[in-house]
């Protein structure tokens, strides 16, 4: 049974995916959502759509 705690943290997961090797996760906390790449935080945005596409800017220099 989970409790109540994992609930909130299943609950505040916005998407969750892959881009090449590495994981991403679009999180909410409060109003913003965040953005983590293998588990380290990138930066905290307004809304999904700029935290995607920071995340794709970001991975598409880090492949050059």
């Amino acid at each position: 049974m989970k409790t109540f705690k994992q609930m909130l943290n299943e609950a505040a997961k916005v998407a969750s995916y892959k881009v090449g090797k590495s994981k991403v996760q679009l999180e909410k906390k409060g109003s913003k959502i965040v953005a983590k790449i293998d588990g380290t935080e990138l930066d905290v945005f307004s809304n999904e759509k700029e935290a995607r596409q920071a995340v794709s800017d970001y991975m598409e220099l880090m492949s050059k």
